[in-house]
């Protein structure tokens, strides 16, 4: 997993670890109102704009690691 995916995790959800399986339902700080946090926190970190449409997919660790990818974020 990327440290600054990581990172962003971490601060969003003040949580000490982050699985690469993490989702929606697996972590129980991870809310609507949370996952807008994080949808946000990431499109600073990264410099990358997340549509309303792709943010309702981007429910696990892993769907946005590859989207950051994808994007060619790192």
């Amino acid at each position: 997993m990327n440290e600054r995916v990581e990172k962003v995790f971490k601060d969003i959800f003040e949580i000490d670890i982050v699985y690469e399986n993490a989702s929606f339902g697996s972590i129980s700080e991870w809310d609507s109102f949370s996952h807008i946090n994080l949808m946000m926190q990431l499109e600073e970190e990264f410099g990358v704009k997340i549509s309303l449409s792709k943010s309702q997919e981007l429910k696990t660790v892993e769907k946005i690691t590859n989207f950051l990818t994808n994007e060619k974020c790192f």
